[in-house]
């Protein structure tokens, strides 16, 4: 029974107020009332936080949900965007990257609501350019809170595209002491073996007029201003709930390209033993060895390295093999560098044989596998 047990668990970290922001004037009223009350500040977006930052006990506690779902309405394509756009600093920072769109997103949005609206503006109208968001790959979570703030993985596409901090083009966010702020890189340089130019300078705004209404925000040089370069930094990794509340991003969006997943056929098995049956060998441990031989070979490369003469000596598997030419040493296949990028996987485990209790999935890969992937094997 639980009160028979209470006492020996460690206590409940619940907030004592949870408040849902509509605005941004919300935030900062919020944040405001924390700091004259002494109370610590937690943000939650979806909740998705393994250390629990985004339930802090005893904080007052922002969920953002309610917050305005930009992206469903904030896509833009760079060539049509004015001076005096307010995506206009991100798109011109998307255009020296090679992006041709941006989107905002707000801070209570999660990866679901980012793949549904910039599809949604794909397909509703005839296009020439569609769009691809690069997000997490649970639904779930906070494309616009923690997973930004966390760094971000995707689902395979990071060898190309980077992470998810990668894809920022610029900020808006509530400091701790309340003020209302946007901001992002004005200068970059190009420099060899990076993916993207690199940012030699980081500015920024204020809003002088904190209204409910968008249309009347005022933004200006702040008073004080902070050191931007180093939030700039601090934001986009440091963690979720760590520098402030995180209102919108804006990410860049990459050109469309067809997605194809190579997964592990399990009727190939299926078909071995239906041989192995007709030829009435026994194949009862057949199962068992495919299962073992990749745990086989981990146990001894960790514990009992001396059993295996050379790492060559343990490749058994042909398919392994390949798949790390394919990946890490694609010019032994006959692949160019760009289109081996377009290949990946995120998840815990790198699995290249399928079993991993993760998932069935081996590598996700962006293109036309005829031409690349299944010609290469």
């Amino acid at each position: 029974q639980y009160d028979e047990i209470n006492a020996d668990l460690p206590p409940l970290e619940l907030p004592s107020i949870v408040s849902f922001p509509h605005t941004a004037k919300d935030v900062v009223e919020l944040v405001k009332f924390a700091n004259k009350h002494e109370l610590p500040v937690s943000v939650k977006n979806s909740g998705h936080s393994y250390s629990g930052q985004s339930s802090v006990g005893n904080s007052l506690l922002l969920n953002m949900r309610s917050y305005p779902e930009y992206s469903k309405k904030n896509l833009f394509e760079c060539k049509d965007v004015s001076e005096d756009s307010h995506a206009a600093g991100a798109c011109k920072l998307a255009t020296a990257r090679g992006k041709g769109a941006v989107v905002r997103v707000g801070g209570g949005e999660g990866n679901d609501n980012l793949y549904r609206n910039v599809g949604s503006w794909n397909y509703k109208l005839p296009r020439d350019q569609k769009y691809d968001p690069f997000a997490g790959a649970e639904g779930m979570i906070g494309a616009g809170g923690g997973w930004l703030l966390g760094g971000g993985l995707g689902m395979g596409q990071e060898r190309s595209w980077g992470v998810g901090v990668d894809q920022v083009l610029e900020l808006e966010m509530v400091l701790p002491d309340g003020r209302h702020v946007r901001f992002g890189p004005t200068e970059w340089a190009e420099k060899e073996g990076f993916l993207y130019p690199q940012t030699t300078k980081v500015e920024g705004l204020c809003n002088a007029n904190v209204n409910h209404h968008e249309s009347l925000w005022q933004w200006e040089s702040c008073e004080d201003e902070p050191v931007w370069e180093d939030l700039w930094f601090a934001v986009r990794g440091g963690g979720g709930g760590t520098f402030g509340v995180l209102l919108s991003t804006y990410y860049q969006l990459h050109d469309l390209e067809p997605y194809y997943t190579i997964k592990k056929n399990s009727t190939a098995f299926d078909a071995l033993t239906a041989i192995c049956e007709d030829t009435e060998v026994d194949c009862a441990s057949l199962e068992d060895s495919e299962k073992s031989m990749w745990a086989d070979f981990l146990i001894d490369y960790l514990w009992n390295p001396s059993a295996l003469a050379s790492l060559e000596d343990s490749e058994k598997s042909m398919w392994a093999d390949f798949l790390i030419d394919y990946l890490w040493n694609p010019s032994a296949l006959g692949i160019e560098a760009n289109v081996s990028l377009k290949c990946g996987y995120s998840n815990a485990a790198f699995d290249f044989t399928g079993n991993s209790i993760f998932s069935s999935n081996l590598i996700t890969c962006r293109g036309d596998p005829h031409d690349t992937f299944v010609k290469a094997w």
